[in-house]
C-alpha cells in the first residue's frame, strides 16, 4: 500500500508539473466572453444591436406623400470576433445582418511589433474620418453618427494604414492609401483616398481632452465610387446629401444634387473632453 501511495503520488506530481508547461486559455469576461493564452493568441466575441424607434415630420402636406411619419427598424445586427496572435498580430471581423441584407463592418489583419511603436492595418475599416467616425457605434452618445458624416458619405474602404503613437499614447499620427470601394462593393479600380490625421489627446483638467485634424483627397472611381456615378453624357458625377439624423427616413432634406466632379478634399477638425460623468 506504501508504495502504491508513492505510485500516485509521483504521478500526480508529474502531471502537476504538465500542467505547468501547458498554455493556460482562461475564458474572461471583457464585454463579452474573451479567451487568452501565455503565448499571445486571444479571441473575444464581439457584436450588438441596435433598434431604432421615431417620428419624422414637417409642417404641411409634405409627409403625406413622401416616407415621413412613425417608423422603426433593426438598425444593427452587428456579430464577430477579435483577437491577438503571436508575433504582434491581430484580427477583427465583423458582419452586420440588419434589415434583410448582410455587409461587412471591420475585417482587418493588424502587427503592432514589440520594439517600435507602430500600428500596421490591412483590410476594410474606417478611412480616418475623425474621432465619432471611427469609434464604434456602441460608444458614441447618439444611435446615429453627425449628418456630415452622411452627407461626405464617411464610411470603411479597403486598404492600408500605418500609425505612430507617442509613449504614453497621448499623441497619435496616421496615413492611408485606400480604393474608392468597400469590400461590399464592385470592381471599381480607378478610385482612390488618401487620407491622415494627427490626434493630441491629453488628461487635463481632471479629465481626458481630444484635439485632432484630419486630410482626405478622394478620386471618384468612373463607374461609380465615393460620390461618383458614371454618366456617357457627363462623366463623372458627385452629389452630397444626408437624412435627418436618422435612417427610419430616405427623405434627404439637404440635397446638392448631382454634378460633375473627378475628386474632392476635405478637412477635419476635432475637438472633445471627458470631465467626470459629462462630455462634449
Amino acid at each position: 500500500v506504501e508504495a502504491l501511495q508513492k505510485q500516485v503520488q509521483a504521478l500526480q506530481a508529474q502531471l502537476d508539473a504538465l500542467k505547468q508547461q501547458l498554455p493556460k486559455a482562461v475564458p474572461s469576461w471583457r464585454g463579452a466572453p474573451q479567451f487568452a493564452d501565455s503565448d499571445g493568441w486571444s479571441f473575444k466575441v464581439r457584436g450588438r444591436l441596435h433598434y431604432d424607434a421615431g417620428y419624422v415630420s414637417i409642417p404641411g402636406d409634405y409627409a403625406a406623400s413622401r416616407n415621413l411619419g412613425f417608423n422603426s427598424r433593426v438598425r444593427r445586427v452587428r456579430l464577430g470576433a477579435e483577437g491577438t496572435m503571436p508575433g504582434g498580430f491581430g484580427y477583427k471581423v465583423e458582419a452586420d445582418f440588419a434589415n434583410s441584407s448582410t455587409n461587412f463592418g471591420d475585417v482587418f489583419l493588424s502587427y503592432s511589433p514589440a520594439n517600435a511603436p507602430i500600428v500596421v492595418r490591412i483590410g476594410n475599416f474606417e478611412t480616418l474620418n475623425g474621432l465619432e467616425q471611427v469609434s464604434s457605434s456602441n460608444n458614441n452618445s447618439f444611435l446615429e453618427r453627425a449628418a456630415f458624416n452622411d452627407a461626405f458619405l464617411n464610411s470603411r474602404r479597403l486598404g492600408a494604414a500605418v500609425a505612430w503613437h507617442s509613449q504614453n499614447d497621448d499623441v497619435r499620427a496616421e496615413i492611408a492609401m485606400f480604393t474608392a470601394h468597400s469590400i461590399d462593393s464592385s470592381f471599381d479600380n480607378d478610385g482612390w483616398i488618401g487620407a491622415a490625421r494627427l490626434v493630441y489627446a491629453p488628461k487635463a483638467l481632471g479629465g481626458q481632452l481630444h484635439f485632432g485634424l484630419g486630410y482626405q483627397h478622394r478620386e471618384f472611381a468612373s463607374n461609380g465610387g465615393v460620390a461618383g456615378v458614371n454618366n456617357p453624357s457627363t462623366g463623372q458625377l458627385a452629389r452630397y446629401r444626408a437624412r435627418p439624423n436618422t435612417q427610419l427616413t430616405d427623405v434627404r432634406f439637404v440635397d446638392t444634387g448631382s454634378f460633375a466632379a473627378k475628386s474632392d478634399r476635405i478637412i477635419g477638425v476635432e475637438a472633445a473632453a471627458k470631465i467626470g460623468r459629462a462630455h462634449v
